[in-house]
């Protein structure tokens, strides 16, 4: 067909340019370089081809040549890179599969490796093992502080801002993990609400409100201001200013309140000083329960001074003996033991078992022995 091809172009060229016989040919030679083309088909185009054209279609075929022989080389190449690039898919696809071996197993154990058919050297077990470790405390780092993101440290305390801490169906615990004492109190184990508080020499302890102060082991100051227990299992429940000082003594509310011996308390009101073992006030102004489990229920100034003493009420009453009482009245007195006086002014009980109803200035001090009294009188 190359002649074939050469002659219509050739005619065409002729047809379009008749004047120049050598544009023809030269035109026609090089439709001819298109397909493998001889001399002869030129000369059956029946236009003469001089020696300077022939020599220029010479060259042009050479160098035809030339292209076809760097299009060889070139196409074998790229078969070359063909070969090259299914090799590294098909070593791409086998540690593919490697290591989907190696992450369905356990990093510790050569059996699993060898019964998951998995050839590996002990180096890249190990380094195995510890990229695994890495990916798991990364991944635990990531947990972490997604969850502790609204924390933040400040001297040595954990500061949650602007939030509310929740504990739903849990408890809270706060606790040390030494014996609580009073000589061991260092300031732990402690749960704190409030601001201005003491708390650095408590252990154990539990303390509210503002500006209290817990010593010991095992203290609590449950609210108030300016409240302080200072023992083991001392406690003050509100009010201002009160303190329980001694083991187990608790001062309820009131302003200026003292539970100073163990076991000792102070319910109310102002001033009152409880200072002996289980001695009580319970409320009324400037009361003192200095006996042992003495007692003053209320009134003012009143003392109850001897084991099981009591004043009820009134106004500088005085129970000074073992079992003596003052109900109510002012300026009255049981001086003796089991003495009483009921009421009235100034009255003074000093005999043994003696008893004032009432009165002003009345004092008694013998008593009628129990066998001389006449049942039927």
């Amino acid at each position: 067909s190359g002649p074939k091809f050469a002659l219509s172009f050739g005619g065409l060229c002729h047809i379009m340019a008749p004047s120049s016989a050598r544009l023809f040919v030269l035109f026609a030679a090089r439709c001819c370089l298109a397909e493998t083309c001889e001399e002869s088909s030129l000369l059956a185009l029946g236009r003469p081809a001089d020696a300077t054209f022939m020599q220029q279609l010479e060259a042009m075929k050479l160098e035809m040549d030339a292209m076809r022989q760097k299009q060889a080389e070139a196409d074998k190449r790229h078969e070359g890179l063909v070969v090259e690039v299914g090799k590294l898919k098909n070593e791409n696809a086998a540690l593919t599969e490697k290591l989907r071996s190696l992450l369905s197993i356990e990093e510790d154990g050569q059996e699993s490796f060898l019964q998951a058919g998995v050839s590996i050297s002990p180096m890249e077990r190990a380094v195995f093992g510890l990229t695994r470790r890495v990916d798991i405390l990364e991944s635990s780092v990531d947990i972490l502080e997604s969850r502790t993101r609204w924390f933040q440290l400040s001297n040595g305390s954990v500061i949650v801002p602007g939030l509310d801490f929740l504990v739903q169906d849990a408890n809270l615990r706060v606790f040390t993990s030494d014996a609580c004492s009073d000589a061991a109190a260092n300031g732990r184990g402690n749960l704190v609400v409030g601001n201005g508080h003491s708390f650095r020499q408590a252990q154990n302890g539990f303390v509210a409100g503002a500006s209290n102060s817990i010593l010991g082991c095992a203290p609590s100051v449950s609210g108030g201001t300016e409240n302080q227990a200072s023992a083991t299992a001392s406690s003050v429940s509100g009010g201002r200013e009160n303190t329980a000082e001694a083991m187990a003594a608790s001062v309820s509310g009131g302003f200026g309140n003292t539970a100073a011996a163990d076991s000792s308390s102070v319910t109310g009101g102002q001033n009152g000083a409880a200072s002996a073992f289980t001695a009580t006030i319970s409320g009324g102004a400037n009361g003192v329960a200095s006996g042992l489990a003495s007692a003053v229920s209320g009134g003012t100034g009143n003392t109850a001074s001897n084991s099981g003493a009591t004043v009820t009420g009134g106004q500088q009453n005085i129970a000074s003996a073992a079992g003596s009482s003052v109900t109510g009245g002012a300026v009255n007195e049981a001086g003796q033991n089991f003495a009483s006086v009921s009421g009235g002014r100034f009255n003074t009980a000093e005999g043994f078992g003696s008893s004032i109803l009432g009165g002003t200035n009345v004092s008694i001090l013998g008593f009628t022995p129990f066998d001389r009294i006449s049942p039927t009188r």
